[in-house]
């Protein structure tokens, strides 16, 4: 039996800005509409990321992109439980496959499709 507890500042929820990269064995891109489920620490939930990309600047705006760079690095902002700032995290696309007669079942195997750092937390 393990047993842990939160931390007073980690019951929260913020929109969490992250540094987000395709995992290089995932066959596809992601894409900004679809949800990923996140392992973060002890935390485990769904959410639904924004793309984005910032200019060459420091000071240059944040825009939003449709899909993850296929190498490299993008920012992502999503609304996620609180946590400290240089957290790693992964993401994983989907845990259920639906059958020909449209029954929903657990997959057996599945693939990390995303890893990450937490860079900034928005309280």
């Amino acid at each position: 039996m393990v047993l842990c507890s939160l931390k007073h500042q980690e019951t929260g929820f913020a929109y969490v800005r992250v540094k987000i990269k395709k995992h290089r064995w995932y066959p596809h891109i992601m894409k900004g509409k679809d949800p990923l489920t996140f392992s973060m620490g002890w935390r485990k939930f769904q959410s639904i990321p924004v793309y984005t990309m910032q200019g060459d600047e420091e000071n240059d705006r944040m825009r939003m992109i449709k899909y993850t760079p296929k190498f490299g690095y993008c920012y992502a902002v999503f609304y996620a439980p609180t946590c400290s700032v240089g957290t790693t995290f992964v993401g994983v696309q989907k845990l259920y496959e639906t059958d020909d007669k449209g029954n929903q079942k657990d997959v057996s195997h599945f693939r990390l499709c995303v890893t990450g750092v937490v860079v900034e937390l928005n309280t």
